[in-house]
């Protein structure tokens, strides 16, 4: 009996022993993204703002993250958050590395007005530069309730993140 209770343990030892190797094994997967859209556009980035689009290094913000992200309702829009560091959001459309909408409404609900904001429009395009990677400039325009312009700025934002790859430079590729 004490020789046929050793073998039991030894077994679970055994067993023990390997679920513990095999477990803690690290696994590698590829990472796969798809083709195209949405990763040319969609990810976290690093964004500076020129007030009424004056370029003077005395108009420029403080640098903020400005946000894009899938439209899960529409294949062909991306929702852009935090315009302007105020939390404004609106859906654009897009086109390869080009994006935009024309007076779209402001869809932060709780906020929804913040700052008298109820529409925006904005012409955006997708850059790259050898040594600086992905950029994006954005011209927005900020409409008040009566559809009135109340302000306009230039954004130029830079890619944060969304990619796992550190050595990771464009996904236009190298021109």
């Amino acid at each position: 009996m004490k020789i046929f209770k050793n073998i039991i343990i030894g077994l679970i030892c055994t067993f023990i022993a390997l679920f513990l190797v095999f477990a803690c094994e690290d696994q590698e997967y590829d990472i796969e993204y798809q083709n195209g859209y949405p990763n040319r556009l969609t990810g976290n980035w690093i964004a500076y703002d020129f007030q009424g689009q004056d370029l003077s290094s005395s108009a420029i913000s403080d640098e903020y993250n400005l946000v894009m992200a899938l439209d899960p309702n529409n294949p062909d829009s991306l929702i852009i958050d935090n315009i302007y560091d105020s939390g404004i959001r609106v859906k654009t459309y897009f086109n390869d590395t080009v994006f935009y909408v024309t007076k779209g409404r402001q869809l932060e609900v709780i906020n929804y007005g913040q700052y008298g904001i109820y529409r925006v429009s904005v012409d955006g395009i997708l850059n790259y530069d050898e040594d600086i990677g992905d950029y994006l400039l954005i011209n927005v325009g900020l409409y008040d309730k009566y559809s009135e312009l109340a302000d306009t700025i230039f954004v130029l934002a830079f890619r944060k993140t969304g990619f796992e790859d550190i050595d990771y430079q464009s996904l236009l590729g190298n021109k």
